[in-house]
């Protein structure tokens, strides 16, 4: 979601100003860049960094943030963070009339009238109404309504759009609809209770704006007219741990809650991982579309080069947890903010060229055959669960392009240990370490050169390993594997 295309619009130009800054990694622009970017005349340009200025000393954050005029027609960024970036666009939106005018329509509409919401948030009728004009074109610019999968129930699309929009805007910073909170959290605490679990931080905050979603749209007289995922089979064993919330929201907001409603609430706390899945049989939590991708992606992978040993990978293990993937995609997929880096795909590339290759492969494929449509943050966010997946479950020894590290240090096992210890800490895939050398040795080492060994290349520590020494191994490791990939040697 582009949160600008709400904001007024010198808010707009401010933010993004910001944002410029935030891309640099010295954080310098000149003042001729920044007005030819944006339009704006010397006057203009001045006058937003000093209104940029006030806002970043309003938010009182420590260490301070400001634009800075180091020097004639040079412009510095001190201490622009992605937090400051996110609080500045939360204050943004909150003083925007859009989005004033986006809450009336989706979060009040059906219970409160328009003059008495324009009245209760001192808003003139002309504004107001303009800027409910402005929002239907914001929703048609943002494709509000539509989704990369076919959604069956249009009340369904609306609270996934509604609990993105508060849940990557808000991200933890402020808490929306405070008047919310003291039931949230005793709804939160039953749902503790009834399965046993303990909600960690950032659960907690997923898990609020998702019920105040739910219990909005529902106070707004907006129910769900079919389960989306109506292929999910819920036991009614686990349905009825949910009951005591249903009375809970009767007391409190005189709203009869459907198992419909439910179901729905389950499905999430299932597949957000709230719950533990080993009390569910996961073939009844599945839908058309995670089944056809997994189906896909299993393919590319069973298809590829990368195995020596196949019979050490366990395939249905990893079915399971890429199907989970696509099942969270398929459901509740919140638009990602974090992991979502393309320029990070690059180290992956060239340390697990083989993941790499499925991967790029498969989301290429997926591409083609329109089975959905994702934007860059979506599939880098989709690649790094995919490749993570891949690390995580397919054991070095199983693959083609393993490199081999002997470790042998004449000071002793205590050295070797650290040395070996730390390496595993990696978590390279690629990596098989031995401590004694082998025919299969592609690096070996140590403290003393050896002249026993010609095939190897060898890397000799004569003190305790600095950052630089790792890095250049670190490129060592590199090298092997795509010289290994290259050549399936």
């Amino acid at each position: 979601m582009n949160f600008s295309l709400f904001f007024e619009k010198d808010d707009a130009v401010k933010y993004h100003i910001l944002v410029s800054f935030s891309e640099q990694q010295d954080m310098l622009i000149s003042e001729a860049d920044l007005m030819e970017q944006f339009e704006l005349s010397t006057y203009k340009l001045r006058q937003a960094i000093e209104l940029i200025n006030v806002d970043l000393l309003e938010i009182g954050h420590e260490p301070a943030t400001l634009i800075d005029n180091p020097e004639k027609g040079i412009l510095k960024g001190v201490n622009v963070s992605n937090e400051i970036l996110q609080i500045i666009l939360l204050k943004y939106l909150q003083k925007s009339t859009i989005f004033s005018a986006f809450e009336y329509e989706f979060i009040y509409s059906n219970y409160m009238s328009k003059n008495t919401y324009i009245k209760n948030n001192f808003i003139s009728k002309t504004t107001f109404y303009n800027a409910s004009t402005q929002l239907q074109g914001v929703l048609k610019q943002s494709n509000f309504f539509e989704s990369s999968e076919k959604k069956e129930d249009e009340e369904y699309l609306i609270r996934l759009h509604l609990f993105q929009f508060y849940y990557t805007a808000y991200n933890g910073l402020e808490s929306p609809f405070p008047e919310l909170d003291s039931l949230v959290n005793t709804i939160i605490d039953q749902i503790e209770n009834s399965f046993n679990l303990n909600v960690t931080p950032t659960k907690q905050v997923k898990l609020e704006s998702l019920i105040k979603i739910w219990l909005l749209r529902l106070k707004n007289q907006s129910f769900l007219q079919t389960m989306e995922n109506s292929q999910f089979n819920i036991d009614d064993i686990h349905v009825q741990k949910l009951f005591p919330i249903a009375a809970i929201v009767k007391e409190e907001l005189k709203i009869t809650i459907s198992q419909l409603e439910l179901n729905y609430l389950l499905v999430f706390l299932v597949t957000q991982e709230y719950v533990d899945r080993s009390e569910f049989v996961m073939d009844n939590f599945t839908t058309d579309l995670s089944v056809s991708l997994t189906s896909l992606f299993m393919q590319e992978l069973k298809a590829s080069k990368m195995f020596s040993q196949v019979e050490l990978v366990d395939f249905n293990k990893i079915n399971d947890i890429i199907n989970d993937i696509h099942i969270q995609f398929s459901t509740f997929f919140i638009e990602p903010t974090t992991f979502t880096s393309i320029e990070q795909l690059d180290f992956f590339h060239q340390t697990y060229p083989m993941f790499h290759e499925v991967i790029t492969n498969f989301i290429n494929l997926v591409r083609e055959k329109k089975l959905i449509d994702f934007n860059n943050a979506e599939s880098a966010n989709l690649y790094f669960s995919y490749m993570f997946a891949l690390i995580n479950n397919i054991p070095s020894a199983a693959l083609t392009d393993k490199v081999f590290i002997c470790v042998d240090f004449s000071q002793g096992t205590l050295y070797s240990e650290y040395v070996i210890n730390t390496l595993a800490s990696f978590g390279n895939a690629h990596l098989i370490i031995e401590t004694s050398p082998s025919s299969q040795t592609n690096i070996y080492l140590s403290d003393f050169r050896s002249r026993q060994l010609t095939k190897p290349t060898q890397i000799i520590w004569r003190n305790p390993p600095s950052p630089h020494d790792w890095s250049a191994l670190g490129e060592t490791i590199v090298a092997y594997t795509q010289l290994k990939n290259e050549k399936q040697i």
